[in-house]
């Protein structure tokens, strides 16, 4: 599940919340979470796009076989598009029920990501005081209720998400099309 939180924090940045509906590593496959994710961060852009971007992701079920459905390729791309083609500043990336897994997939991304990247993400064990998250990072407004938060739970949201998406989808779709052509193009 990915979401857009409808509210932007007091900086004006828009927050996108992830977790795995499915925790079978069978079901993980990155490329179509990727390609979501490039969609979603066109969706915010297009009518009132944000100052930054916060990402909030939830690895409660996330196991060491996950590492295994890892495509490199794909990982390489959408590090590329992080640092240095996404049209909007990425200012935080959190990670929740952080555990020894999270640092094994740090370990594999690691190469992939430039210092400034790698020093915007912020671990939350599953044993941290989500208290001082929402007084230090986000507040319960902007976080949905399986986080703690005052927002409806992630499937909910995930689903507003994709409502906006099927309102969206000529914008998108001419986005997706523009896409496709610069890689013949360029080809």
């Amino acid at each position: 599940n990915l979401a857009i939180i409808p509210q932007r924090t007091k900086e004006n940045y828009a927050v996108l919340v992830g977790v795995l509906k499915d925790t079978s590593y069978s079901s993980f496959f990155v490329d179509p979470q990727v390609k979501l994710l490039y969609l979603l961060v066109e969706l915010m852009l297009q009518d009132n796009p944000p100052d930054g971007l916060v990402v909030v992701l939830n690895l409660k079920g996330v196991g060491l076989m996950h590492i295994t459905r890892l495509k490199i390729s794909t990982v390489k791309k959408f590090f590329q598009f992080l640092q240095e083609a996404m049209p909007t500043q990425l200012k935080q990336i959190h990670i929740i029920n952080s555990s020894y897994v999270f640092d094994k997939i740090l370990m594999v991304l690691k190469p992939f990501m430039n210092r400034d990247l790698f020093d915007m993400i912020v671990p939350h064990s599953s044993s941290d005081d989500m208290d001082a998250f929402y007084a230090n990072h986000l507040s319960r407004d902007l976080l949905p209720a399986d986080l703690g938060g005052d927002l409806p739970n992630i499937d909910q949201l995930t689903e507003e998400t994709l409502y906006q998406c099927r309102k969206s989808s000529s914008y998108l779709n001419s986005y997706e099309r523009q896409i496709e052509e610069y890689q013949e193009n360029s080809s």
